[in-house]
């Protein structure tokens, strides 16, 4: 992502240190829901794997910079993607809370 989010890309700098430092937090967040949320026979989509981390940041490099023009709609496409790829396995709400 990186590699994506840079100034040649026309993003702004603060954009740009955001992508970098959301590439930990998505990491971490995801290996915190892998702990968190076990597979169980009731709950056998509770399998998260890499796929998910590729599959959240490939929402991510759809945006340019005109559309990602401040940090806080480079926050809020991240918190859609983080929803879509790994909240949207979670059958309760309160799953949801307990993950994040």
């Amino acid at each position: 992502a990186m590699g994506y989010f840079r100034k040649e890309r026309r993003f702004a700098a603060d954009v740009v240190d955001l992508a970098a430092r959301l590439v930990v937090s998505t990491r971490r967040l995801w290996q915190a829901t892998k702990v968190k949320m076990l597979s169980t026979p009731a709950k056998f989509h509770y399998i998260f794997n890499l796929r998910d981390l590729s599959r959240i940041w490939e929402g991510m490099l759809h945006v340019d910079s005109d559309v990602a023009s401040t940090p806080d709609v480079l926050m809020a496409l991240w918190k859609h993607e983080v929803s879509r790829v790994i909240a949207d396995r979670f059958i309760s709400p309160e799953e949801i809370g307990r993950a994040v």
